[in-house]
C-alpha cells in the first residue's frame, strides 16, 4: 500500500475529455482525504468549479514519459491517474458515459488495492453525467442577453469543427442555420461557431458571453435554456451534456450527427431528454433532421 500520496490525474486531450471526467474524479476527491491535482493542456477555467489544484501537462513530465496510453503511473511521491478514455480502449471502445463507468470501476479498484481504501461507484450511472457549478463564472452578459430575447424557443447549434474525427462533415453548418432560421423567424438560434450572417434571429455565443478565455462552461449554461441542441460530439456539444439537461426537462431533444453512436457519450443512458442520433451523409438529410425535430 501507498497510503497517503498526493493523487495528480492528467489528460493529454480535449476539454471534452476533461468535462466528462468532472463527475469521477469529483468522486474520488469525496472519498479520499488526499492532496490532488489535475494537468492537462487547457484552459484553467474548464475545471474552475472543481476544488483541485491544476497542473500544465509539463510539470508532470519529469515524473512520468510524455504518453498519453499509460494508465497509471507511481513516481517516488505522487501517483498519476490517466482520465483519457482511449487509454482504456479495447478493440471495441466507446466514448460513452457507460464505457467511461466502466472504465473507472477499473480505477477504483486499482486504487483501492494501492491505497487500502474502499472506493464505491455509485449504482446509477446517470449520477456521472456532469455537472457545473455556475456561481463560478460570470454570467451577467450572458443573463442580459436571455432576457433580451425573452422566454420563446432557442435552439443552440454546436457548429465549430470536432477534434477527434467525429464526423466526416466539419464545416459550420451556415447554409443549414440560416436556411431553418429563415423559415423559423419566432425562433432564437445560438451557435458556438462565428460566421457572416444578417439574419437577425441568429447570435453567437462568442458576442453573448463576451469572454477572452475559453468560454465552455458558459455555453453549458446557455444550454439549460434552450429546447433543441445540435451538433457533433465536440467541446461545446459535450458541455450542454450535464445531468442537469439529460436529467431534469423531458422538453430538451439533443441532436447529435456524426461517424457513430458511440461517440456521443449518453448513448445508452435512459435519460429525461430525448436523445436522436444522425449518421451524417448530407447536408440536406441534416436540414431534413434538425427541421422535423424543430418542428415536434
Amino acid at each position: 500500500m501507498i497510503m497517503n500520496k498526493p493523487i495528480i490525474f492528467f489528460n493529454h486531450f480535449h476539454n471534452g475529455d476533461l468535462f466528462n471526467s468532472k463527475a469521477f474524479v469529483s468522486d474520488i476527491m469525496e472519498q479520499m482525504p488526499l492532496q490532488f491535482f489535475y494537468a492537462h493542456g487547457k484552459s484553467e477555467k474548464i475545471l474552475k468549479d472543481l476544488d483541485v489544484q491544476q497542473l500544465k501537462l509539463e510539470q508532470i513530465f519529469p515524473l512520468a514519459p510524455n504518453d498519453h496510453t499509460y494508465r497509471m503511473i507511481s513516481a517516488d511521491n505522487v501517483l498519476l491517474v490517466n482520465t483519457w478514455i482511449g487509454s482504456y480502449f479495447e478493440p471495441d471502445g466507446e466514448c460513452t458515459l457507460r464505457f467511461s463507468y466502466n472504465m473507472y470501476k477499473k480505477i477504483y479498484e486499482a486504487l483501492n488495492t494501492l491505497y487500502g481504501t474502499n472506493l464505491q461507484l455509485k449504482h446509477d450511472m446517470t449520477e456521472y453525467f456532469p455537472s457545473v457549478d455556475f456561481s463560478s463564472f460570470d454570467l451577467e452578459k450572458t443573463n442580459n442577453f436571455l432576457s433580451s430575447v425573452g422566454p420563446g424557443k432557442k435552439v443552440l447549434y454546436s457548429n465549430g469543427p470536432a477534434l477527434s474525427d467525429q464526423c466526416i462533415y466539419n464545416g459550420d453548418m451556415k447554409e443549414v442555420i440560416e436556411r431553418i432560421a429563415d423559415e423559423h423567424s419566432n425562433i432564437c438560434f445560438i451557435a458556438t461557431h462565428k460566421f457572416d450572417t444578417d439574419r437577425k434571429n441568429i447570435h453567437f455565443t462568442q458576442d453573448i458571453i463576451g469572454s477572452d478565455d475559453c468560454d465552455l462552461n458558459e455555453i453549458s449554461y446557455i444550454s439549460n435554456h434552450c429546447e433543441l441542441i445540435v451538433g457533433r460530439s465536440s467541446g461545446p456539444f459535450s458541455f450542454s451534456c450535464t445531468k442537469y439537461n439529460m436529467m431534469n426537462s423531458v422538453y430538451k431533444t439533443f441532436l447529435c450527427f456524426g461517424d457513430k453512436i458511440t461517440d456521443c457519450f449518453q448513448y445508452g443512458m435512459d435519460t429525461k431528454a430525448k436523445f436522436v442520433f444522425e449518421k451524417f451523409s448530407t447536408l440536406e438529410s441534416l436540414y431534413d433532421t434538425i427541421k422535423k425535430e424543430i418542428n415536434d
